[in-house]
C-alpha cells in the first residue's frame, strides 16, 4: 500500500467535500478522537484516522475509517473501526423474511415527561462511608 500524506480538516469540511460519507460518520470519528485522547490518554500526534480503500470496505459498508495509534514496537495499529453499514442489515432481513422493518410512530401531540433526579452529595457521603471503611481496615 502506498504512503499517502495525511491531511487535517474539520469534520464539517470532510463531510462537505465528500471525504467523509455523512455527518453520522463524522460524529463518530470526532467522538472516537475525543475518547482516545481525553479518556484513553493517547497522544494526538500518535493518532490518525485512515479511510479504507474501496477494495478494503465490506460489501455492506458505504464508508469505513480506522482510528490508528502509533506504537514504537508495532508501528500504526488499528484501535477502533468505524463503518457506515447503511441499512444493509434491515434490507437483508426484510428481503429474507418478507416483512417490512419500517417503523413510523405518528404523534398527535408532543409528550412531556417530568423526571426527578437524585444527585447524592458525595462530599457528605464520602466522609461517612470512607470513615467506616477506614475503621474496618484498622480492625483487620
Amino acid at each position: 500500500m502506498q504512503d499517502i500524506k495525511p491531511i487535517t480538516v474539520s469534520m464539517r469540511e470532510a463531510v462537505d467535500s465528500g471525504l467523509v460519507a455523512n455527518e453520522y460518520v463524522a460524529y463518530y470519528i470526532a467522538l472516537t478522537h475525543e475518547f482516545l485522547t481525553q479518556v484513553g490518554g493517547v497522544n494526538g500526534d500518535k493518532l490518525r484516522f485512515r479511510q479504507h480503500l474501496p477494495t478494503e470496505c465490506a460489501h455492506y459498508a458505504l464508508d469505513c475509517w480506522d482510528a490508528e495509534i502509533f506504537s514504537e514496537r508495532f508501528g500504526w495499529v488499528e484501535a477502533v473501526g468505524i463503518a457506515d453499514r447503511t441499512d444493509y442489515d434491515l434490507k437483508a432481513h426484510a428481503t429474507g423474511s418478507g416483512d417490512s422493518f419500517t417503523v413510523f410512530i405518528p404523534y398527535d401531540t408532543v409528550h412531556h415527561e417530568n423526571r426527578r433526579t437524585i444527585v447524592p452529595d458525595m462530599g457528605a457521603l464520602g466522609h461517612t462511608t470512607g470513615g467506616e471503611r477506614q475503621r474496618q481496615s484498622q480492625m483487620h
